[in-house]
This record gives structure tokens, C-alpha cells and sequence, in this order.
């Protein structure tokens, strides 16, 4: 009757483990599922599975590039995002009654693009065209669009411009700014 007792008790802590083991791996799986949803949240998709895929560490250089996919019509894109934008921003009003006028710089050239953060992870952009495209950005006129000698030679063709002249750019001395107008 004892080694029964025994047996028995022992086949009753085997089971009750057994189902601590499910439990856990039922736990884990939905912390990955709940993982994975929350970095593709903030993430790009693409990004977001290179990391579920093991990558720690993701920087990459795009010469002419959108984001986190390259695409030859960049440029345009961008483009049409202003202008969308800024049509937006002129149809709104502040809380003082005013119309919202927004600045919108940029400039086309190469850049690095990556994860940063150890345990919150944020997608960023970083290197000389980012500088500069902040800057056509702060130098620029409200309700205005400023882009770079850079970005009218690749638009030119699609867009309309307006000369605004030189403008001066700190670490990068005088530059040539253009006005965006339209789409041609």
C-alpha cells in the first residue's frame, strides 16, 4: 500500500509539472505573439521580421532610397507628400482661429536607416542628408516647401519649381534652395 501511495503521488507531481510545462510554453508563445505584434507596430514589417528573424543590430545604407523598401520614384513620393501635406495643413485652423502653416524641407542623397534602442526600439534615420533636409526645413518660409539643388535636378522633370535663391546652411555654407509648386 505504500509503494502505491508513493507511485501515486509521484504520478500525481509528474502531471502537475507536465501542466506547469504547458502552461509556461502557452505563456511564452503568446509573449512572442504579443512581441512580434508591438514590433510591427512600431516597426516597419520588413524590419520588424529581420529581428523576429534573430537580427540584433540592423543599420543599412540606401543610396536612393524609400524606406525601409528602395524604390526608383523616392523622390517622387516624397514630392506628393509634401504637396498633400501642405494642401492638409492650409485647410486647418488653430485653436487661436488661424490657418495652420506648416515648413517642409528636404533633400535627396544617400543615408543610413536602422533600429536603435536596447529594449525600446525605434526605426531613425540618420546621416548628412537628414541634417541637411532638417535645415531646408528650419530655413524655410511657413506654408512654404524648400527643397535642395539635390532633389529639383531629380524632380525637375515632374515638378514645378521656383527659384528661392541662396540660403545659407550651417556645416554646409551657401546653397541653392528652390520653392516646390506643383506637380507639372
Amino acid at each position: 500500500m505504500a509503494i502505491n501511495a508513493v507511485g501515486m503521488f509521484a504520478l500525481y507531481r509528474l502531471e502537475r509539472l507536465r501542466r506547469q510545462d504547458f502552461h509556461n510554453l502557452s505563456q511564452i508563445t503568446a509573449e512572442r505573439s504579443r512581441y512580434h505584434d508591438l514590433l510591427v507596430r512600431i516597426l516597419p514589417a520588413s524590419i520588424a521580421e529581420r529581428m523576429r528573424g534573430g537580427e540584433q543590430h540592423i543599420a543599412d545604407r540606401y543610396d536612393e532610397a524609400g524606406l525601409p523598401e528602395p524604390r526608383a520614384d523616392y523622390a517622387e513620393a516624397i514630392a506628393d507628400f509634401a504637396l498633400d501635406l501642405q494642401k492638409t495643413a492650409h485647410g486647418l485652423s488653430g485653436p487661436d482661429g488661424n490657418h495652420v502653416e506648416i515648413r517642409i524641407g528636404f533633400h535627396c542623397s544617400s543615408l543610413i536607416a536602422g533600429v536603435i534602442g536596447e529594449s525600446r526600439f525605434l526605426y531613425d534615420m540618420w546621416g548628412d542628408t537628414v541634417n541637411v533636409a532638417s535645415r531646408m526645413e528650419s530655413l524655410c518660409a511657413p506654408g512654404k516647401i524648400q527643397a535642395s539643388d539635390a532633389a529639383r535636378d531629380i524632380l525637375a522633370d515632374k515638378f514645378t519649381f521656383e527659384l528661392r535663391g541662396s540660403v545659407e546652411v550651417k556645416s554646409r555654407g551657401d546653397m541653392q534652395t528652390w520653392w516646390l509648386t506643383g506637380r507639372r
